[in-house]
């Protein structure tokens, strides 16, 4: 049987799968299936798509080494059979692993893990894998499914199990791969991954097997939920630096620009800053090429290794008779993979003869670049998704005109397209080779030679100059130049070539990035150094260096003050996130061949939010002591939930907490802060192709390896550490740990990615989650860029600043995106953006369900109030108008008692949902007091998940007054109220506490007016320590210790 994969000879694998069930003939046979569980973690899978919403055939799930379930379907029988049906031919795969969720599985209380398939069929019972099995307390089950190999396999593979209940050891082929024992140990955000060596799998028929056993020796176990996944990977986890064992250490994730050079290019490029703060550069990283070799990008569906492909537009495959070896193509001047692109050696015959190339995948390249290094020729299959394909060559005419350069380099340019309204059309460019195309009914072959020396490399260039954009290609143009006159209407075809020639034929080399803060100034500027190479003796003038669409799209969508070079070009490309704009990539001087590009981002509000108590709110006052819940002193457990939750919500409201919850708060924070920082959960990783280490506390379980979501697990634990440390003022925990600071943020260094403007939510990329993700990183890069500052550590201060204002684009811009996306098909109708999706264009929240996917956009796990801080500034038009949109959609969001009709992830309208929205209204101020008290009023009768309660009641409670604490240096915070004058009823008296735990330190007060009267522990306060200026009030705290700060205004 035959297979077609997106890597040929990547054995295809076919898991074999009987239907039915029968009570298991055990010492104690029943079988029995648990109803539908909610997750005991905060996070469910819903944020990602769940594997178990792809379904597989009855009588065979195929997957191959780089293939999922995107093309596999499947159909449920009732039909009980032990010779499965005739086995179709298996559909094209592309991507990683296949869910075994849905296949029938057999299950004995006697067979071994080592039995043979024959036994297996003969004597187990057929049943599905997502049950629970009971048998005499204290024996084990196993569970069994046939996985049929056409080859042997070529790399190792991971088995994911979802939530076990019980013990649980993995065996395949008699071997045994790994083994968990406790509780289900996903309940706490970890699945259970094993690896699976290639030497255990062989040709033919192959046994994977579970042996379970209950928890403490009962008599009850199982598989209770998804996901349960097989995939292979091309690096086992304990052998992950493998790939990169050529590269330089100094260059792991990091460009092949050295800073000097790049130091230099830039002082060249803007000569003119006076602004005396460091230059600091990208840390390393592998944004989203991490694990797997299949990744889409900006511009881009997906490039592998073999195949290149754009949406609907022509499919580009490497037709190798198989791939022998695979690897990133590291070396002595190239990384291999960082946070722009990632470049791989592939060998393997093509027509029965040795080839040897690499691909390189760049996530400012719309396309794909190959080099045919060794061997010739290599031939490329280019597919269309309609019937009839059509083809342009660029005519020696038309060379002419566009740059006789291309005829004297040999440059040989092709066009493929589909001719119909919605098309997509690729150029396909030869340089340094001969091409030769081939037509056939379905297909067009493209075979391309090495030069007549045979020693020189050629260079395949495959780019969409459109990028994501269709157009109609209806009329079938007759010639190159008709072509570009249908794509670009009214602009001269000449030029417009001479444009896709100089997108398509300069290779970005090398990029990477600085930044220099202007806080004086507020703003940072982000500085794009590139090193670009075109085709030996072509001359097309200099390359375009792309920005981040993100920042174009922001500026003109709604006028976020973003500041772009003069010189913008628009190339013509669409991307995933909006219109490609770039500045043409010349070198810098004569003396380099680096370019320079820069544009500033604005610093985001850094303002602290100390609410100040106000009198007459007793009801709301206990309503929010009673919401504190959650604080543990025991440095045992993952990050959120010993640095966030709960905790982080009680310090947000602290002036309404009562004297015996301060205590409890402050005694487990002092507690809890030295030893969480060494012995809480976290966990040291390796990203198997780029060798870097990450550091990770949370991951929620789904498809394949099941890690999504660890930027929401770091980041809330940053910002609960920074809020714990800001409160009490316990910097000297900090600077003793700082090294676990780090480990909190290199999630966010190692998987930032250069479009997304933020990191990856999985190690593989994949996008960046749920609105909740967004909220958690923006919120986290705030925290990181605060902690460094008050430790001193000034550079690692604009690092995290830095990090803060790339990621407060895509946090504003999800408001904006839904247009745009669903203008571009990029997302269902009824549905709001919530985060890119890698290769599809966004994650989005349902309109027409349950409303947790849409409030996700203004919730990380609670609200954040200097995320809200920054909508307030910039965007609340954006955020009134999703409001408008979501109360639309739920008009009964904030009833506590209503009932959706079905199972849901939080419990109906639990505070998950309730609360952000009336946080967000009180923040917007479009409903009063008494109309918010009222929500909260009907709110609270669905009291689940209300530890988020306290800074929203806090902030109900404040819109009675307008004053605020905005910052208060390395002191403790210890509450403020506001209460009327004694001696002027007119008057407001505003009294705080702070433990200046550093003298001296600098407190600030927002004020509705200038204070009349100040005074610093019942004493004047000399001019030299007083500032007020724009409704800001400072003042400089010089007795260490307690201070308290009177205001009457």
């Amino acid at each position: 049987m035959a297979a077609t994969t997106g890597f040929r000879g990547w054995g295809a694998v076919c898991i074999w799968a009987w239907v039915g069930m029968a009570v298991l003939g055990w010492t104690s046979p029943a079988l029995a299936q648990d109803a539908d569980v909610e997750p005991a973690s905060g996070k469910t899978s819903a944020t990602v798509p769940a594997a178990g919403d792809r379904s597989v055939p009855a009588d065979s799930t195929t997957v191959a080494s780089g293939g999922n379930l995107d093309d596999a379907t499947t159909t449920a029988t009732d039909e009980v059979a032990l010779i499965p049906a005739p086995r179709p031919a298996l559909p094209p795969l592309s991507r990683l692993g296949v869910n075994l969720a849905k296949a029938v599985w057999f299950a004995s209380a006697d067979l071994p893990p080592s039995a043979s398939p024959e036994q297996i069929r003969a004597s187990a019972t057929r049943t599905s894998p997502t049950v629970q099995l009971r048998t005499t307390p204290g024996e084990s089950g196993v569970l069994f499914a046939l996985l049929e190999l056409e080859s042997p396999p070529l790399t190792g593979a991971v088995v994911t199990l979802g939530d076990v209940d019980g013990s649980d050891e993995c065996w395949m082929n008699g071997t045994r791969v790994g083994g968990t024992s406790g509780r289900g140990i996903t309940d706490f955000g970890v699945s259970r991954t094993y690896y699976v060596p290639r030497e255990s799998m062989r040709k033919g028929t192959n046994v994977l097997a579970l042996r379970l056993t209950g928890e403490y020796g009962k008599g009850e176990f199982g598989l209770r939920r998804e996901p349960i996944t097989f995939g292979f990977v091309p690096a086992p986890p304990q052998r992950q630096a493998a790939l990169q064992a050529d590269a330089p250490e100094a260059l792991r994730g990091l460009a092949a620009i050295t800073p000097d050079e790049a130091a230099r290019a830039i002082e060249a490029a803007d000569p003119g800053v006076t602004e005396t703060a460091a230059l600091v550069r990208r840390r390393a990283g592998f944004g989203r090429f991490g694990w797997l070799m299949n990744d889409g990008l900006a511009a881009m569906s997906e490039v592998s290794p073999t195949r290149v492909v754009n949406r609907e537009g022509p499919k580009f495959e490497v037709a190798l008779d198989r791939v022998e070896t695979l690897a990133i193509a590291s070396g002595e001047k190239e990384p291999g993979i960082d946070s722009y692109h990632k470049l791989v050696r592939v060998k393997g015959p093509c027509a029965r003869r040795p080839v040897e190339y690499t691909m390189l995948q760049h996530v400012m390249y719309p396309g794909a670049v190959i080099t045919l290094e060794k061997g010739s020729p290599l031939q490329l299959r280019v597919e269309f998704s309609g019937r009839v394909g059509s083809m342009q060559t660029l005519s020696e005419a038309e060379v002419a005109a566009v740059s006789p350069s291309l005829a004297e380099a040999g440059v040989s340019v092709f066009a493929f397209y589909d001719a119909d309204e919605r098309s997509v059309p690729a150029l396909l460019a030869v340089a340094g080779g001969a091409a030769n195309v081939t037509l056939s009914e379905l297909h067009i072959d493209v075979t391309v030679s090495r030069g007549t020396d045979a020693k020189s490399p050629a260079k395949i260039y495959i780019f969409h100059p459109t990028g994501l954009d269709r157009v109609d290609l209806s009329g079938k143009p007759a010639s190159f130049f008709a072509l570009a006159a249908a794509v670009v209407p009214g602009d001269d075809p000449v030029q417009v070539v001479r444009r896709w020639m100089r997108l398509g034929l300069h290779e970005p080399v090398a990029v990477d990035e600085y930044a220099r803060v202007h806080a004086s100034e507020e703003f940072v500027r982000v500085y794009q150094v590139a090193r670009y190479a075109a085709p030996a003796g072509v001359d097309l003038g200099p390359a375009y260096m792309p920005l981040p669409p993100q920042i174009s799209f922001a500026r003109s969508t709604y006028r976020y003050p973003v500041r772009l070079p003069d010189a913008t070009t628009a190339t013509g490309v669409m991307s995933f996130s909006g219109p490609m704009e770039a500045v043409d990539a010349d070198a810098v001087s004569t003396a380099s061949d680096l370019a320079v590009a820069s544009y500033d981002l604005p610093i985001p509000p850094m303002s602290e939010r100390g609410l100040i108590s106000v009198p007459g709110t007793d009801d709301l006052r206990a309503l929010l002591n009673t919401c504190v819940e959650g604080l543990t002193s025991s440095p045992l457990g993952n990050g959120v939930d010993l640095f966030y939750k709960g905790r982080t919500q009680a310090f947000q409201a602290y002036s309404y907490l009562t004297t015996d919850t301060r205590t409890r708060l402050l005694e487990s924070t002092s507690a809890l802060l030295p030893a969480a920082l060494i012995q809480s959960s976290w966990q040291e990783t390796t990203e198997p192709l780029s060798g870097l280490p990450f550091w990770w506390t949370y991951y929620i379980e789904g498809p394949y390896f099941g890690r999504y979501d660890q930027d929401w697990g770091n980041g809330l634990s940053l910002v609960g550490l920074y809020t714990a440390v800001k409160y009490t003022g316990q910097w000297e925990v900090v600077l003793e740990h700082w090294d676990a600071v780090e480990r909190m943020a290199s999630w966010f260094e190692a998987t930032d990615d250069w479009e997304w403007m933020r990191a990856s939510n999985a190690v593989h990329g994949h996008g960046t989650g749920a609105g909740d993700c967004a909220s958690a990183t923006y919120a986290a890069a705030l925290a990181y860029a605060r902690l460094a500052r008050h430790a001193g550590r000034t550079d690692d201060a604009y690092y995290g600043t830095w990090q803060a204002a790339r990621a407060a684009v895509f946090l504003l811009n999800r408001f904006a995106y839904n247009p745009h996306a669903q203008e571009q098909d990029f997302k269902q109708g009824e549905s709001l953006v919530l985060g890119f999706h890698e290769g599809r264009g966004f994650l989005e929240g349902e309109l027409d369900g349950y409303p947790w996917n849409v409030t996700s956009l203004i919730s990380g796990n609670g609200v954040q109030p200097e995320n809200f801080d920054l909508y307030v500034k910039y965007a609340p038009n954006l955020l009134r108008e999703y409001e408008r949109t979501f109360e639309k959609a739920y008009p009964k969001w904030a009833d506590g008692t209503f009932k959706y009709g079905r199972p849901t992830i939080y419990r109906d309208n639990s505070g998950y949902i309730t609360l952000p929205h009336i946080y967000l209204r009180a923040r917007l101020k479009t409903d009063g007091a008494e109309a918010l008290d009222k929500l909260l009023t009907s709110a609270r009768k669905n009291e689940h998940l209300w530890w988020l309660a306290p800074p929203v009641v806090g902030e109900v409670m404040n819109l009675r007054y307008d004053g605020l604490v905005t910052d208060w240096g390395r002191c403790g915070f210890l509450g403020a109220e506001v209460m009327r004058d004694t001696a002027e009823s007119r008057r407001r008296r505003i009294e705080a506490h702070f433990d200046n735990r550093f003298a001296p330190d600098t407190v600030e007060f927002q004020l509705p007016r200038r204070a009349g009267q100040v005074q610093i522990n019942d004493g004047p306060v000399p001019l030299t320590d007083l500032k007020y200026e724009n409704g800001r009030l400072q003042l400089r705290l010089r007795r260490p210790g307690l201070n308290k700060v009177v205001l009457v205004y």
